[in-house]
C-alpha cells in the first residue's frame, strides 16, 4: 500500500482530487489496466502491477566490491524480502589483489552463482 501522503510533491492535491490532467489520466490509466486499485487513503498494488515492478528473476546473488587499497574486498549478495533487494549474503567474501584481473573476475562470477 502506498499512501496518498507519501507522494509529496509529485501528485498535487486540490479539493481532495488530483489537480493536473496528466497525473489523473495516469492514475486512471494504471487502474483500468490492471496495475493499481485506488483506495479511500492510499494506492495498493495488484499482483500485476507487483509482477511487473519486482519482476521474478531466476538471478538470486550479485556481488558488491569494495576497494580497500591493494586489495579488493567481494562480498555475496541474495536476493530476499519483500519487495526483494539484494542484501549481503552473511560473511560470504573473498579478499583479492586489485591488479589480478583474472581472480577479480573469478570472485565475482563465484559471488554472483552464489558459489562463496
Amino acid at each position: 500500500m502506498i499512501r496518498l501522503d507519501e507522494f509529496g510533491d509529485a501528485i498535487v492535491w486540490e479539493s481532495g482530487f488530483v489537480r493536473d490532467e496528466s497525473v489523473r489520466q495516469a492514475i486512471a490509466w494504471l487502474t483500468a489496466s490492471g496495475y493499481l486499485i485506488e483506495l479511500n487513503a492510499a494506492f495498493e498494488l495488484t499482483p500485476m502491477g507487483d509482477q511487473y515492478l519486482y519482476p521474478a528473476t531466476d538471478l538470486k546473488h550479485g556481488a558488491r566490491v569494495y576497494g580497500l587499497g591493494d586489495v579488493l574486498l567481494v562480498k555475496q549478495t541474495v536476493l530476499r524480502g519483500s519487495p526483494a533487494a539484494y542484501v549481503i549474503d552473511e560473511h560470504r567474501e573473498r579478499h583479492v589483489d586489485a591488479a589480478d584481473d583474472a581472480a577479480i573476475a573469478s570472485a565475482i562470477r563465484d559471488a554472483v552463482a552464489g558459489l562463496m
